[in-house]
C-alpha cells in the first residue's frame, strides 16, 4: 500500500479497513476490523466513522455492529482517493509531481498544518526518496 513513502497512521488504517472490506466482499464485525489493523475496537470505530463521513462513502455502510463495502472497483478507487486526499504527505508528493514547486504558505493553509509538521513530513519523504536518488528542498517561500 505505501511502498514508496509512509502515510500517516490514521490514513494507513483507513485504507487497510477499506481494502479489507473491498476484497473480502463480506461484512466484518468491529472486532475483526480492529484485529485486521492491529488496533483496539474504539480506534477501529473512529477510523470507520471518518471513512463514513467522506463524500464517496455511499457504499461503505454499518449495520448493527458490522461494516461492509458494497461498491465496485470504481467506487473503491473514489473512496480511496478521498482518504488519500486527507494525507498531508500524499498531498505533498502529489503536488510536487504536478507542480514541481509549491508555495509553502498556500500549502500550509490549504491543509491546515504547521511548518513544523511540513518539515517532519519532508524529512520522512527525503529518507524514502534516497532510494530513487531524489531530494526535496524547503527554501524561503517555496518547496521543490
Amino acid at each position: 500500500m505505501n511502498q514508496f513513502f509512509s502515510l500517516e497512521r490514521p490514513i494507513q488504517m483507513q485504507l487497510t479497513i477499506l481494502e479489507t472490506l473491498y476484497f473480502s466482499e463480506k461484512s466484518y464485525s468491529l472486532e475483526k476490523l480492529a484485529h485486521s489493523i492491529s488496533s483496539d475496537k474504539r480506534s477501529a470505530a473512529q477510523y470507520c466513522q471518518k471513512i463514513q463521513e467522506l463524500p464517496n462513502a455511499i457504499h461503505f455502510s454499518k449495520t448493527s455492529s458490522y461494516y461492509r463495502f458494497s461498491g465496485d472497483a470504481k467506487e473503491y478507487q473514489l473512496l480511496r482517493s478521498d482518504i488519500l486526499a486527507l494525507s498531508p504527505i500524499f498531498q505533498l508528493v502529489y503536488q510536487l509531481i504536478l507542480l514541481s514547486k509549491i508555495q509553502i504558505n498556500e500549502f500550509l493553509d490549504s491543509l491546515e498544518i504547521s511548518e513544523f509538521i511540513l518539515r517532519r513530513h519532508m524529512t520522512q519523504l527525503n529518507k524514502n526518496l534516497i532510494l530513487i536518488k531524489s531530494k526535496s528542498k524547503l527554501k524561503k517561500e517555496t518547496f521543490t
